[in-house]
Parts: C-alpha cells; sequence; structure tokens
C-alpha cells in the first residue's frame, strides 16, 4: 500500500465529484491513492469517477448507503498506509494542502488545516479565521464546540485504529471521533493555512431541519464528550453527566461555563480572545449555554 490514502466517500455527487477528483489528484504527493467509496449512488457518480484516467484512483462501489462513518470505518479497514486523509466529494483541495500538513504531523496523531467556503460560486469565497491550534488549543477546543473541518483532517491510521476507528453514527461521527482521540490523550494540532475549499449547500446533512435534535441524541457522543473533558477537569459529577442518557441528564449550566471559562487563559493567545466571545454570547458550545442541554 501506498505511504498516504485519500479518503473520498460519496453519495450521488455526480455534479461535483470530478472537480474534487482531479483537485485532490493534483494536491497528492508521490507514493499516494484516492480511495473513493461510492455509497450506494443511484446517478452517475461512479461512471465519472470511471472516465478519470489515473491510476492513482481506487473505487469500491456499495450496493447500499452505509452512511459516511461506516464508509470510512471501511477505508481505514481497507488500506494499510501509515498516513491516511479526508476529503469530501463536494470540496475542492488546495494544491498545496499535503505540503502544508504533512510537515506539521511530524510528533503528532492528527492535523487539521483552515478552509475557505464558498456557495453556489467558487467566486464568492469566505476564509475561516485563519488560526493554528498547538495540542492543548485543539483539545481544549473540542469541548467548546467541533472545531474542525473534517475535510481537512491527516491522520496517522495507527492511532485511529488505536482509538476504535470512526463509529457507525449517521451523524456527528467525526466530532465523536476527535473526542475519543482527545480523551486518550492523542496529539491533535490544526495548521493556519487553507487547505480545503469547503462547498455550502442547503443540502447539506449538517443543514437539515432536526439535525441538532439528531446529533444530541447521540449517547455515545455525549460518552466521548465526558470523557475528553476528564483529562481537563477530572471525573467531576457535572461532566459525569454527559455519559447518561439524553433524558436522565442534569446540566449545571453555571459550572460548565465556569470550567471551560477557565481553559482560556491557557490557550495560545490568539484563541483566548475568540473563545472569549463564545463565553460572552453565551455560547460555551456548539450547542449554546450549556453543551447538549436537554
Amino acid at each position: 500500500m501506498p505511504k498516504l490514502t485519500v479518503m473520498m466517500p460519496a453519495l450521488n455527487a455526480a455534479r461535483t465529484i470530478e472537480s474534487a477528483v482531479r483537485s485532490t489528484l493534483r494536491a497528492m504527493p508521490n507514493d499516494s491513492e484516492l480511495l473513493i467509496w461510492d455509497d450506494g449512488s443511484v446517478d452517475s457518480t461512479g461512471d465519472r469517477v470511471e472516465a478519470i484516467a489515473d491510476n492513482r484512483i481506487r473505487l469500491v462501489r456499495s450496493e447500499t448507503s452505509v452512511g459516511g462513518g461506516e464508509a470510512r470505518r471501511r477505508m481505514i479497514a481497507g488500506t494499510d498506509s501509515d498516513l491516511v486523509a479526508s476529503m469530501d466529494a463536494d470540496d475542492l483541495c488546495m494544491p498545496w494542502r499535503f505540503r502544508a500538513q504533512i510537515p506539521a504531523l511530524q510528533g503528532a496523531d492528527l492535523v487539521f488545516g483552515s478552509v475557505v467556503r464558498f456557495g453556489d460560486s467558487i467566486r464568492q469565497l469566505r476564509p475561516s479565521a485563519p488560526f493554528a491550534y498547538n495540542p492543548f488549543d485543539a483539545s481544549a477546543a473540542l469541548l467548546f464546540h467541533s472545531a474542525f473541518s473534517h475535510p481537512t483532517a491527516l491522520m496517522r491510521r495507527a492511532a485511529i485504529v488505536e482509538a476504535g476507528n470512526y463509529s457507525d453514527l449517521r451523524v456527528a461521527q467525526d466530532y465523536e471521533l476527535w473526542l475519543r482521540l482527545a480523551a486518550q490523550g492523542a496529539n491533535i494540532r490544526k495548521v493556519a493555512r487553507p487547505v480545503v475549499a469547503y462547498r455550502q449547500s442547503q443540502s447539506q446533512v449538517s443543514r437539515s431541519e432536526g439535525y441538532t435534535e439528531r446529533v444530541r441524541s447521540q449517547a455515545q457522543l455525549g460518552i466521548s464528550y465526558s470523557a475528553a473533558a476528564e483529562r481537563f477537569f477530572g471525573d467531576t459529577p457535572r461532566w459525569r453527566e454527559f455519559a447518561k442518557p439524553t433524558t436522565e441528564r442534569e446540566l449545571d449550566a453555571v459550572g460548565l461555563a465556569n470550567d471551560l471559562a477557565s481553559l482560556i487563559p491557557k490557550l495560545s493567545l490568539q484563541l483566548r480572545r475568540h473563545y472569549g466571545k463564545h463565553l460572552s454570547r453565551g455560547r460555551t458550545t456548539m450547542f449554546g449555554a450549556s453543551p447538549w442541554p436537554v
């Protein structure tokens, strides 16, 4: 197997997959492959991939849709590359992506990057905050919100396997894995440079009706969140609440906010203001004033 495998799950992505594939191939270093999982598409996704003549592409066609988490789980199991990277079938890979991220992986288990966002037109680019995160920053940020863009992930395969691989969750499977890695003390970093152009559309799962409720109902996500928090705050009752079923949680919003506030002075200087704003606006996490409110 090559040193690097780039994983790209695709479901009914005929409109965008060719540009995603070609941009990724242009960025890939020597000794790498692009593993594409056609997740039961009913359009011409697989045919469009097969029309691209490049021996670095490995296409797997699934007769049924297994979901993004399970697809990535199977792709991880289907390669023995030292490094694996994530890429989505509707995004664009920056030409310098791996030149920026591979050196940053020295001594690390997982490296993210910044993104630029675009909508219907690639001309409508909106850059995200170009912050670099050291290992403390990264693990702490995951307690405030799902801090990193999944398609930017470059990972050591051994670290992902040791953590138990992706779960089969249908939503937030990336966030749950990052929390699990943080709980186990993985070295997680982020480079400031944008490495992916991230497409935003109303059809995205994260923008669908009821998405937040679906995320909140994931019991495994709460368990992993609680475990990640334990590394910072110890085995305290208010953080153990997240390991309980959603309907049984009794959250101490003030205590949780105070605990998170205690992390801010320990963050890199550029991030203190960023996460201070979260608290000043009553947004300790992506879910509001208290994480996963009942």
